[in-house]
């Protein structure tokens, strides 16, 4: 702290965010306090209010209280917990507001609710209607009046037992009841609030209680505080108590409850704009949701989804599509690169036979209907966050990041679940253990949780999740042309590209009118010019080409008619999700494989896991158990030049651990064994064709396929255990985007399909593969429609079963 701002206080919230008090009355706050640098960058000084000065602050998530020392309570507005390590705004907040009333102390807990002392010390507070849109809430309510004498515990223990007798007690009155009235005149000296997550599926055998036995709960746990450990047989005779009530009021009225559940209809409406998709366009007209889901029954006919919306060019009109919620195969949201600065909030629904897309006014509308539209379908599948990775077939990711579980509902129909929280780029999983790695090369392995993302908001959904935070760039490219009056200009012919672009030049971006995806994203930096681009830039960031879209280099020469430059801008995403980070070390590819899939439960398992670090050096991961996911070190494997990506495959007689190397050659590890998982020497193999480098190669049970960079899939011939490095590639197909094999050798692949002017990326799965043919007949396609997915992973556990 630097001189002459000494504190005397000082708070941690949930989230890492410091506020303090200096002696001078001034408050102090640590900015760039994250998981990457836990001391934080330096200290913000912000003022008192109103010239006054601080005595105490406390820290919540999404709130800091303040006392001055004329007794006053203060609340700082603007404070974003989840954010403030990376944006000084949200650790500070944005001014002071006052609260009514003065009081002695505050502490807010984990939850952002407050507790208080009243000046004299003798009253204990709680601030009511706090929430997540009212951080202020409403009022004080007064909930104890002077803390009871220890001597007298045996007069409350008879107080609180006459409580539970009559169990009456109105919400309005204090928790400590006025008959205790011999306890002597204290004062609270100190108050330290907390907060719990209830699972509301673990109680005692005690049913929700009602407003009036939660009060009566509320004083035994109050109670319980100045009451010694060494006299604490009330507790048996309180859950004595509770229990019996249970079986007078409860226990006969429960099979009513659940019939009368099973019979009735849930219902959920909002408004929507409705997208009608057009030869050409989509035209958008205004309308109506209900979601229905019958009982909870698990039938093709249990629930439906209605859309009514008026059509626009026949106003009079009314449509309405009535969905069935069993035929959906995916929800998600679209991100198409060329609406960037148009983010439209387009919620996709596809089925085998339909395609809807729909807008809603605000990022929470769209999130609840995509959390909610998820859940019911996956109920009716029996699929949910705890169960679906058993059974699971594929794992994908989305354009935005977002991971949906694949599972095979008959043999040419896969529903994909929105899995949980977090923003990847690539995923890779064995026996339920999976690996994730996001856009900033942060690897994080599963926790077994559920939830998060959109679904923190849904109550019962989230659990055992964490915040999570993602980095990446948006690019666009300044095109210019070369006039003979003026040199290079932002003016093109008629036939060229967009002035501003992306990289094909077919989609226009102007770099100052890009918005972000939503409101979890924040800019990090301004807008600039991007030296590192491939194939070089000159001392501005200019490549130069003879025209668009040929062949750019860095020196400028006398044909050059055309030149660009990439700008870049970084932004951070905040979430949360059921995932750990593994490592502070940069990676960029990974994968885990493990032989024996149908293995016991008390069976020793070691996975094979490696992986690419950010600048090429392979790595094995070293102790990862289905008891340890996250394993114990990793040690460093020596190669002659950096890899991109890695594949680990085999069988129990061999395992085969391919590397793709930046220039376009493969490369195979020699060596691995139980007793060496990290091989002896790599054995280089060349690309299929000159000036065609590989950019992946993935391995299977006895097999190993490719995809280069233009596209092309090839197979790798002969490969047997005596000669595992095979003979030569040979080409099978086109427009492939992505590959996964799984351990029955099957091949999974985003395969690209002719639509229209442009191609669409679809899930396929590589079919008439045998051990005569091992190269395989045609692709079957799954869900035409659903075009969203960008990577694609098998998922290799005992529980895949893909010969349906």
């Amino acid at each position: 702290v630097p001189v002459g701002w000494e504190v005397n206080q000082i708070s941690c919230g949930p989230t890492g965010l410091v506020w303090a008090v200096a002696w001078d009355g001034s408050a102090l706050v640590r900015s760039g306090v994250n998981r990457d640098t836990i001391y934080g960058n330096e200290w913000i000084r912000v003022e008192a209010p109103n010239e006054s000065k601080l005595m105490q602050v406390s820290v919540g998530v999404d709130s800091v209280w303040a006392l001055t020392r004329d007794g006053k309570v203060w609340f700082r507005k603007g404070i974003r917990g989840l954010n403030s390590g990376h944006n000084d705004n949200c650790a500070i907040g944005s001014g002071w507001v006052e609260m009514m009333q003065e009081m002695s102390l505050l502490s807010v807990t984990s939850n952002d609710q407050v507790w208080a002392l009243s000046p004299d010390k003798k009253s204990l507070y709680f601030r009511t209607g706090i929430s997540f849109g009212e951080l202020t809430g409403k009022a004080w309510k007064l909930m104890a009046r002077q803390p009871i004498n220890v001597c007298n515990q045996r007069n409350a223990i008879k107080a609180i037992e006459q409580q539970l007798d009559s169990i009456s007690i109105s919400s309005q009155d204090s928790l400590f009841s006025s008959n205790i009235a011999d306890s002597e005149t204290q004062a609270w000296i100190w108050i330290s609030a907390a907060s719990c997550a209830l699972n509301t599926d673990a109680y005692l055998q005690i049913s929700c209680p009602s407003q009036e036995s939660q009060t009566s709960l509320d004083v035994l746990t109050l109670r319980e505080q100045s009451i010694s450990s060494d006299e604490c047989d009330w507790k048996s005779t309180i859950i004595t108590q509770l229990n019996r009530r249970y079986e007078i009021e409860m226990k006969d009225f429960m099979p009513l409850y659940q019939k009368a559940i099973e019979s009735g209809v849930w219902v959920k409406t909002g408004t929507c704009i409705v997208g009608n998709i057009d030869k050409t366009s989509t035209v958008w007209s205004p309308g109506l949701l209900e979601l229905q889901r019958h009982g909870v029954e698990k039938t093709t006919e249990s629930g439906t989804l209605t859309i009514t919306y008026s059509n626009s060019s026949q106003k009079t009109k009314v449509n309405r599509k009535m969905l069935n919620l069993a035929e959906i195969s995916c929800a998600f949201i679209d991100s198409s690169e060329h609406s960037m600065y148009s983010i439209s909030n387009c919620l996709v629904i596809c089925g085998n036979s339909f395609v809807t897309k729909l807008k809603f006014q605000t990022d929470t509308e769209l999130n609840d209907w995509l959390a909610t539209i998820n859940l019911v379908c996956g109920d009716l599948h029996g699929i949910n966050g705890t169960t679906a990775m058993s059974g699971a077939l594929l794992y994908c990711l989305t354009q935005k990041g977002d991971l949906y579980v694949g599972h095979q509902l008959s043999s040419d129909n896969v529903f994909y679940y929105l899995f949980s929280g977090g923003h990847f780029k690539s995923v890779t999983t064995c026996l339920a253990i999976s690996w994730a790695i996001s856009y900033d090369s942060v690897l994080w392995v599963y926790n077994n949780g559920t939830g998060g993302g959109v679904y923190n908001d849904l109550t019962g959904v989230t659990s055992n999740c964490n915040p999570m935070s993602d980095t990446m760039s948006f690019c666009c490219y300044e095109n210019q042309r070369w006039n003979p009056l003026s040199g290079f200009a932002p003016k093109g012919l008629p036939t060229d590209r967009y002035m501003w672009s992306d990289e094909t030049g077919k989609h226009e971006l102007i770099k100052d009118n890009i918005k972000l995806p939503s409101k979890q994203w924040q800019w990090l930096n301004d807008w600039s010019i991007d030296y590192s681009t491939p194939d070089g830039v000159d001392s501005d960031g200019w490549q130069y080409s003879i025209d668009f879209p040929f062949d750019y280099h860095s020196d400028r020469k006398f044909t050059d008619y055309v030149r660009r430059r990439r700008w870049f801008r970084k932004c951070r995403l905040t979430t949360t999700g059921p995932w750990s980070a593994i490592t502070s070390t940069s990676i960029i590819s990974s994968s885990i494989y493990c032989s024996k899939l149908n293995t016991q439960s008390n069976e020793e398992v070691i996975l094979n896991c490696w992986a690419i670090s950010g600048d090429g050096h392979s790595l094995c991961r070293l102790g990862v158990t289905p008891q340890c996911p996250r394993g114990l070190s990793w040690e460093h494997v020596s190669c002659e030049q950096p890899f991109i990506y890695i594949s680990v495959g085999g069988n129990d007689n061999f395992i085969q651990v391919w590397a793709t190397a930046r220039d376009g050659s493969a490369f195979l590890r020699h060596g691995i064994s139980r007793t060496c998982p990290a091989g002896t020497v790599w054995f280089h193999i060349e690309s299929p064709r000159p000036k065609c480098p590989l950019k992946q190669v993935c391995v299977g049970k006895t097999s190993v396929w490719a995809v280069d960079e233009k596209h092309r899939l090839w197979f790798r011939e002969e490969i047997v255990a005596t000669f595992p490095e095979g003979t030569h590639w040979k080409k099978v197909d086109d427009c492939v985007l992505k590959i996964c094999v799984n351990n029955y050798n099957d091949l999974w692949a985003i395969v690209g399909t002719q639509h229209n002017d442009s191609i669409a990326y679809k899930v396929a799965k590589r079919m008439g593969v045998s051990d005569e043919l091992r190269v395989g007949t045609d692709w079957q396609t799954f869900n035409k429609h659903l075009d969203c997915f960008q990577f694609i992973s098998s998922a290799n556990n005992s529980y895949c079963d893909t010969k349906l």
